[in-house]
């Protein structure tokens, strides 16, 4: 009971913010039924294939409520991040850990997650292509920034003997090449190609991670990457069974399980990040050495 209250107000700000949200949510969700919302103020817009389990109410400002309201967990661990990442700035420059180094990466990857939650709670709420292909941005941009830093981390481990170190301009670039990259694959790449693409840089975020891990890594968490490997694991599959064992009216839609796994995995590939500890090379070994007899 003792380590639940010390949860619960160590996470007070995410779970106030996510209390919010419902309690928006919960009017929407039962009084506003019977409207024409969506097709009202968005007239030109289609309704998107839809290719998931939950039954759709037509007639409502929610047309699919279990699905709209478990993206809140994307909210609530963005919030914990953009926590973190304030805590970071303190104690930025100290730190062995380029991530936490740099702690506005932790503010985009912060707003990679709001912009999951927002995006993909408009497109089960309406099931218009038009949020339908903004869902696929947040997508894009939760696994752009993971994929991207990795790339970030081999390049300061080539050029910059494997040490945290604050790069302002460095992250402008970031910046740029992530939105360019976001932009590009979502205009293009939004339906069902969108799972070939998804599947490509999951792939190659696995083995960049795996390649750093090995050669550029000294300590890390374990168990954080564990959980995150488990728990995409799941949400692959619960994703993929969503229409095969399928309860249209059921309040247990896997699809629902694919959002909150999915935001799990995402954030514990985080605190990994966060609890990498870089090898210290050959080369600044011997600049070490050399410094020390001096």
């Amino acid at each position: 009971m003792t380590q639940i209250v010390r949860f619960i107000h160590s996470k007070t700000l995410p779970l106030f913010v996510c209390l919010v949200v419902i309690a928006i949510f919960y009017p929407l969700n039962f009084w506003f039924k019977g409207t024409v919302f969506w097709s009202y103020f968005f007239s030109n817009y289609q309704l998107a294939e839809n290719q998931l389990c939950e039954f759709q109410i037509t007639n409502a400002v929610i047309r699919q409520p279990l699905n709209t309201i478990s993206n809140i967990f994307y909210l609530f661990f963005s919030v914990e991040i953009f926590i973190m990442a304030l805590r970071d700035r303190k104690r930025a420059e100290a730190s062995p850990n380029l991530l936490i180094a740099n702690y506005q990466y932790s503010i985009i990857y912060g707003i990679c997650f709001f912009l999951l939650f927002i995006c993909s709670s408009l497109y089960h709420a309406s099931l218009l292509d038009l949020f339908s292909q903004l869902d696929m941005a947040g997508v894009y941009a939760s696994i752009l920034f993971p994929l991207y830093y990795t790339i970030h981390k081999i390049i300061a481990a080539k050029y910059y003997l494997n040490k945290p170190y604050f790069s302002f301009y460095g992250s402008l670039l970031f910046v740029f090449f992530l939105l360019l990259s976001i932009y590009i694959f979502t205009i293009n790449f939004w339906q069902d190609s969108a799972y070939y693409v998804i599947a490509s840089l999951s792939a190659a975020l696995i083995f960049s991670t795996a390649y750093h891990l090995i050669f550029h890594v000294k300590d890390y968490t374990t168990n954080y990457i564990l959980v995150s490997i488990v728990t995409a694991t799941f949400a692959v599959s619960f994703y993929a069974l969503d229409k095969v064992f399928c309860n249209a009216m059921s309040y247990f839609q896997l699809h629902s399980v694919w959002h909150f796994l999915s935001s799990l995995s995402l954030f514990y590939y985080y605190l990994y990040l966060r609890s990498e500890r870089n090898l210290v090379h050959e080369v600044e070994k011997l600049k070490a050495n050399k410094e020390f007899e001096l």
